[in-house]
């Protein structure tokens, strides 16, 4: 009877990141914050996150900082990640089209 309440209560942690996520104030949420507003520790939160995928998923970024910080994948891309996603589009191309 216990492991089907984990179960249940797993289940209600992943529903909530999904909320929390939706209704989020700014474009991502870090681990940290998700896993305060949840009440539990970090490691469940990045195992339920992880099982999230990709539903939920990770900034787009080249800095570190940003590893941990998460947003529903159905919100689409922020304007930062579109104009590094097309910087990263251009410089490929370019790098392609020299005589290496």
């Amino acid at each position: 009877m216990e492991f089907e309440s984990n179960i249940d209560r797993y289940a209600e942690l992943k529903a909530q990141i999904l909320t929390l996520l939706d209704n989020a104030e700014y474009d991502f949420m870090t681990l940290e914050t998700l896993a305060r507003e949840c009440k539990v520790d970090e490691p469940t939160m990045q195992r339920a996150l992880d099982e999230l995928e990709p539903v939920v998923r990770k900034a787009i970024s080249y800095s570190v900082a940003h590893d941990r910080w998460y947003r529903l994948t159905s919100k689409g891309l922020t304007a930062s990640e579109q104009r590094l996603r097309m910087n990263a589009l251009i410089t490929f191309r370019t790098l392609r089209n020299d005589n290496w």
